[in-house]
């Protein structure tokens, strides 16, 4: 991805441990881009670019709580969501609750015009309450309701996809 907007691209790094993004050099090198990184067993991520905003919003997906004595069954981990400010990202903003994620996908859901965040997690942690989620990127984040119209979703599945297939303009 191009982080800065600077025409070269960047690189974000997921880990078990701290995440990284490295600013891209003309001379094919890395530098550290600043990021307040818990340490989390990262699966999923996505970046979107707001309007005006000179820096993209990142969501990192986390799996399994790897802090969690009782783990790593039933310790599913919560979403890192970073906002851009002045040169580094500051601490995230938790999303939860997590259930072991496996991938992240922004998606203008709602037809609001906002980058929304689809999540598809672990089949095994639906068994107590986890489904798929929907993410209403708003101010603050919350997830969609049914009334909404976002259904309950337990998917088998270790990948999001999307594409408007029918051509009605929806995912």
């Amino acid at each position: 991805m191009d982080a800065d907007d600077d025409g070269v691209l960047d690189l974000a790094v997921l880990r078990v441990g701290e995440n990284w993004l490295f600013k891209g050099g003309l001379d094919c090198r890395f530098t550290p881009i600043a990021l307040e990184s818990p340490d989390a067993w990262t699966t999923a991520f996505s970046p979107t670019w707001e309007a005006g905003a000179a820096a993209p919003k990142p969501v990192f997906g986390n799996f399994v709580d790897c802090s969690d004595p009782d783990g790593p069954f039933e310790a599913c981990d919560v979403h890192h969501l970073y906002r851009p400010g002045s040169g580094r990202y500051a601490a995230p903003d938790v999303l939860e609750p997590g259930f072991c994620t496996l991938s992240v996908l922004r998606s203008d859901w709602s037809r609001s015009g906002r980058a929304d965040l689809r999540v598809s997690n672990d089949r095994h942690y639906y068994v107590r309450g986890g489904e798929e989620q929907m993410w209403a990127m708003e101010p603050e984040p919350r997830l969609y309701t049914e009334a909404e119209g976002w259904r309950h979703h337990m998917l088998w599945g270790m990948g999001i996809a999307s594409r408007d297939i029918t051509g009605d303009g929806k995912p």
